[in-house]
């Protein structure tokens, strides 16, 4: 009986410990900020009030990340590290309907191990990403319950619960999955009349239309999601090269001897991946070859990979249906392969973090100590190119993002960051010399293994001046 029940608990041991492995360096610095975090939560409150709520619905954006800042400011990257297996967990679950006819036991649990470990989405590492994994969370039990239809109470729980996951916009295309799944299952199972399921399918989609034209976004919204006509194009032509290639290989089952549910998985998981890029590839992103390829790597992306969100599920189908039409040991061979790379990756993701938190303290450090930063009225930081390399994902650290560590580090007495906004139009004849502050760090090949390994950074600031026609109120 104990052989048995470790039999069944080791699996999920052995996934639980893969992903403290990859990801459990995130659970190490959890003051730390990043990226748009320094904007909103490097105070003791939040106030998205002006920034990403609705008029109305459909969940309290400020309140609840509020409530966990009170907790502690790593609740977030604490919640985070512990919702996406239970979001893959779910997929499991959805899966599940579908063995016997679309999968097999074994192909569920590649897709579930896939849609958790595909080094996709390392910006979730950010605060300000919270409520995307939040609002994927809440679409996952959603589409369950939907899906499981009894008891009838969890399902008219499901229907709030698409409400709120509809505040991540790109969700609301993803209606169209609890709604065919749903529909699939229901006339399988012949659960409900003809008519019935096909009235309970249209609902998901109801909901999410009915959310976007009669929940309106505020303006900063409006002005970061507009539909671009580049964008609009390059996904549709991205449909009919995936419509394509499916409809190529339908064409030449035959004589290629191509199993019909291989071609299922691939051709739906073609799909569920163009339903995942389509609503960011319209607004703008995803336009790249690099958005594809590049940033799914270590060492590349700035925070673009938040554009990753939805693109597991798809992959993770898509990738089963390739690999079930190679047919002989395809997926015995490279699902092994796929999965320690993506470990590989995700834990190198997780080190470039850790390192740029330790970078963080180390130059705010740096800033308490120095004695002559606080003479100053208005101020310049920026990173020496060998300090740079610190940054993780390979980016420029943002101004705000600086000014944000200014204030950290200095608190009341903290300089105002110089930018354009305290320069007088056209020319002066007396300009004001405005401290530059350059962090400098000596980087090596091995400095970021020996920050993991507990050695800190040791940052100096070399300082320096340029001229600039200061408004009256900046000069010193």
């Amino acid at each position: 009986m104990h052989s048995t029940r470790f039999n069944r608990v080791a699996p999920w041991l052995a996934v639980a410990i893969a992903w403290l492995l990859s990801q459990g360096l995130s659970l190490l610095y959890p003051r730390a900020l990043f990226w748009d975090d320094w904007l909103f939560y490097a105070g003791e409150s939040i106030d998205f009030s002006e920034n990403g709520t609705r008029d109305w619905c459909c969940w309290p954006k400020s309140e609840i990340e509020n409530f966990l800042l009170d907790i502690h400011p790593g609740a977030f990257r604490v919640l985070t590290f512990v919702m996406f297996p239970i979001i893959a967990m779910i997929a499991w679950r959805i899966a599940g309907f579908f063995v016997g006819s679309t999968f097999t036991r074994r192909e569920q649990h590649i897709f579930t191990l896939l849609v958790l470990f595909l080094p996709a989405n390392s910006a979730r590492i950010t605060n300000i990403t919270f409520s995307y994994t939040l609002s994927l969370l809440l679409f996952m039990i959603a589409t369950w319950l939907w899906i499981r239809l009894r008891p009838y109470a969890l399902v008219i729980i499901a229907l709030p619960l698409f409400l709120f996951s509809f505040r991540t916009s790109s969700l609301l295309v993803f209606s169209l999955i609890p709604a065919v799944l749903g529909l699939v299952v229901d006339r399988r199972e012949q659960r409900l009349p003809n008519g019935l399921a096909i009235i309970r399918a249209a609902v998901p989609v109801a909901i999410a239309v009915v959310y976007r034209f009669f929940v309106s976004d505020n303006a900063v919204q409006e002005g970061y999601n507009e539909f671009q006509f580049g964008g609009v194009a390059r996904a549709g032509l991205l449909f009919i090269v995936f419509a394509t290639i499916f409809v190529t290989l339908m064409l030449m089952r035959v004589r290629l001897h191509l199993a019909p549910r291989a071609l299922l998985q691939f051709g739906v998981g073609l799909f569920i991946l163009w339903l995942g890029a389509m609503p960011y590839m319209v607004v703008g992103h995803l336009s790249s070859i690099s958005d594809w390829t590049v940033y799914f790597l270590p060492g590349e992306g700035d925070w673009h990979s938040r554009h990753q969100l939805l693109l597991p599920f798809g992959l993770a189908l898509s990738m089963i249906g390739f690999w079930n039409l190679l047919e002989g040991n395809a997926m015995t061979l490279l699902t092994p392969i796929v999965l320690a790379i993506s470990l590989l990756f995700n834990f190198l993701y997780s080190v470039e973090y850790f390192v740029d938190a330790k970078k963080q303290d180390a130059v705010i450090e740096a800033l308490r100590a120095d004695a002559t930063i606080r003479e100053s009225k208005v101020v310049y930081l920026q990173d020496d190119s060998s300090t740079a390399k610190l940054n993780a994902r390979s980016r420029q650290y943002r101004e705000y993002e600086f000014d944000g560590q200014l204030k950290q580090a200095l608190g009341a007495d903290a300089p105002l960051f110089f930018d354009e906004s305290q320069v007088v139009s056209g020319t002066c004849s007396d300009p004001v010399a405005v401290p530059v502050y350059k962090t400098f760090a000596p980087v090596t090949a091995f400095t970021k293994l020996q920050v993991v390994l507990g050695r800190s950074i040791n940052i100096t600031l070399e300082r320096s001046s340029v001229l600039a026609c200061l408004k009256p109120e900046f000069r010193p």
